[in-house]
């Protein structure tokens, strides 16, 4: 899905065209709002949402995630780690499944994330008024409002490319994280995984307090 890139991605994408592969290149309305145009048209029981400039970690990823769901059919969700890569030397991202990185580090990557699609069904798609963290939104929203369960692959599977618009004037959007903080904030205590670190809890606990108390000029009205 593409929203009229003028990079030569058309060239690159339609030079490895088959029957199995859906373009769409027409204006939108930013990143998520092509997020969900490709989940609407995606067959498969496997969500996976790759970004440009982003690539597997090798070829076996999806032989892994695979078998993951299918010997563990209660997940909702498998996750790996992400290697970061720019100008700089190449760095692993752990992407651990405790209270300190779901909440206080803005979720996870959703380029380390592999979602059985039928649990978008009873649940909203990203919701694009979020300008880059509506991928925060969606997991938590599933975390607090539809009970899902995640399932750690402890392997890095993607290389993520550094630079990108959530990198990008982070202050600018640091209201939007607020926002989706102050929603979810209550509903996080219902997650298990929020007591499995009494330390963590702790520290999430004191940060978002703080965060949400202290800072309300920032809150989206």
């Amino acid at each position: 899905v593409d929203g009229g890139s003028t990079d030569d991605t058309h060239r690159v994408i339609q030079s490895n065209m088959d029957s199995r592969i859906h373009l769409i290149i027409e204006k939108d309305e930013g990143i998520y709002d092509a997020m969900n145009k490709g989940f609407s048209l995606a067959e498969g029981d496997i969500i996976y949402f790759l970004n440009c400039g982003d690539y597997l970690f090798d070829d076996t990823i999806i032989k892994e995630v695979c078998s993951t769901f299918i010997s563990e059919r209660g997940i909702d969700i498998a996750y790996g780690d992400v290697v970061q890569y720019g100008e700089e030397e190449e760095y692993l991202r752990m992407e651990r499944d405790s209270p300190f990185h779901v909440m206080a580090r803005c979720g996870i990557n959703h380029q380390a994330l592999f979602v059985k699609k039928s649990s978008f069904y009873n649940m909203r798609p990203f919701n694009i008024i979020y300008d880059v963290y509506a991928d925060y939104d969606w997991l938590l929203n599933g975390l607090c409002n539809h009970n899902f369960k995640l399932k750690y692959l402890n392997m890095p599977v993607v290389y993520y490319q550094a630079g990108g618009v959530s990198q990008q004037e982070v202050a600018r959007h640091f209201p939007e994280r607020l926002h989706i903080i102050r929603e979810y904030f209550s509903k996080a205590f219902n997650i298990s995984l929020i007591w499995r670190d009494p330390v963590e809890c702790l520290y999430f606990i004191v940060i978002y307090v703080y965060l949400i108390f202290e800072t309300k000029r920032f809150i989206l009205r």
